[in-house]
């Protein structure tokens, strides 16, 4: 868990945020999520956040999230990767729907699952004890 929080850390320090940003976010927006740097590391179904780097100017902030469902066909003409996601509807109408997003400007962070975290600790706490 130590390394998926460093990854996190390093990522966020990069936008120049400061120290207390940087914690807020980690402590209160991303925990239990890790960094996503690859797209094939993405797993359907997943609910992940993101940040958006289209906007320089913009205030940095993490979206709310969504359910990622598959990366579309890339563009190979502008290098683009396109990641279809599906809202999740809200009380009382429930209305759900499909968007995308581009991977190549965004921070993209996946809840791991319980099993996920699990595994983590406990290759963490192996490492610590073999060295």
């Amino acid at each position: 868990m130590e390394e998926i929080i460093i990854n996190k850390y390093n990522c966020l320090k990069e936008l120049g945020l400061s120290e207390k940003t940087i914690a807020f976010f980690l402590e209160q927006k991303l925990s239990g999520y890790r960094y996503i740097t690859n797209p094939k590391h993405l797993q359907s179904g997943r609910h992940i956040r993101w940040i958006s780097l289209e906007n320089p100017e913009a205030e940095i902030k993490i979206n709310t999230g969504a359910i990622f469902c598959k990366m579309k066909d890339p563009d190979f003409l502008s290098e683009k990767i396109y990641l279809e996601l599906k809202s999740y509807g809200k009380p009382p109408h429930y209305n759900s729907y499909y968007f995308s997003i581009n991977f190549n400007s965004s921070l993209i962070f996946e809840k791991m699952t319980e099993d996920e975290r699990i595994i983590a600790i406990t290759m963490e706490y192996m490492n610590k004890k073999i060295n």
